[in-house]
């Protein structure tokens, strides 16, 4: 077999030479193979159920998605939040600062705390003297005043008044705070009546 180029132009002229160019077109096609060609399979009809399940499934996802994402906002929020906070127990990469040995030294205001403590408890013992304690109750009576001030080392030298007084009426005690090795104490010195 001879084959002759025909120019496209003389085939869109010519109707024979454009029924001779189908032919030759067909011949080679069949002659050589083409890539295979994959067909979709038939579309399958949905059964009322199946389509009851893909509409339920819809309407729930529809339901349920806006609460998946305020939720996972919320979680992504504490998140960030625990991140930038500063959080003191947080691992990082710097080595560890010894801590400071507690050192609390006692203020006056603790020990005049202290001491009206120690006093009301003697006084519901019935060991308080009378001046500081009301007799319808047998506790402190009110506005009992302790004034302490500091005296040698950590002790404190303190007077517990009535609310009604003369000039250096009250008792006097002796109050150490609580040490690392000992307890907290009171020395009653006894109460003065007047200067």
């Amino acid at each position: 077999m001879i084959s002759v180029l025909v120019s496209p132009e003389l085939v869109l002229v010519d109707p024979e030479l454009a029924q001779v160019a189908r032919i030759r077109l067909a011949e080679s096609a069949v002659a050589r193979p083409g890539p295979a060609v994959r067909l979709a399979p038939p579309p399958v009809a949905a059964t009322p159920r199946l389509r009851h399940v893909a509409a339920t499934a819809r309407r729930t996802a529809g339901r349920t998605m806006p609460t998946v994402l305020l939720l996972s906002l919320l979680l992504n929020l504490l998140f960030a939040a625990s991140l930038f906070a500063g959080d003191s127990n947080a691992p990082t990469l710097e080595p560890a600062r010894p801590a400071p040995a507690p050192k609390h030294e006692a203020s006056k205001s603790d020990a005049e705390r202290a001491v009206l403590t120690f006093v009301a408890r003697r006084a519901v013992n019935g060991n308080a003297p009378g001046a500081l304690v009301d007799p319808t109750t047998g506790l402190l009576r009110n506005n009992v005043l302790a004034v302490c001030r500091r005296g040698a080392g950590e002790s404190f030298t303190c007077v517990v008044r009535p609310p009604q007084h003369r000039p250096h009426e009250g008792l006097y005690v002796r109050y150490r705070p609580a040490g690392t090795d000992r307890p907290a104490s009171i020395t009653w010195l006894g109460y003065r009546v007047s200067g």
